[in-house]
């Protein structure tokens, strides 16, 4: 299969991984949604249809320039999927700034 090209996806996808055994490929959808697409060892390899398996923000990375790393893994049994994903801290609340405060007070 190496340097072979073969259609998985009708509408694209980045970050190809595959399954420890060669029988599921995973890649990450355009829409974000990280897809797995059954695979049958023949010549050619045989792709089913992709299966959605969750949203991942593994795609905006790539469109922020991260660059072409993968930002997932899967287990060697495919049943196991780890995500590298940034963590988002909760907004802080706006500062307001009082001035000439001392004239509200009573004298």
């Amino acid at each position: 299969m190496a340097g072979n090209r073969y259609l998985v996806s009708q509408t694209g996808g980045v970050q190809p991984r595959w399954r420890a055994d060669g029988k599921e490929l995973f890649y990450v959808a355009l829409d974000g949604m990280l897809m797995a697409a059954p695979v049958t060892s023949t010549s050619p390899p045989a792709f089913g249809t992709p299966v959605a398996l969750f949203k991942t923000p593994a795609y905006r990375a790539t469109q922020a320039g991260l660059g072409t790393r993968t930002q997932y893994d899967v287990s060697p049994d495919g049943k196991r999927i780890l995500v590298n994903v940034a963590l988002t801290l909760p907004e802080t609340p706006p500062a307001h700034v009082l001035l000439n405060w001392t004239s509200l007070l009573k004298r």
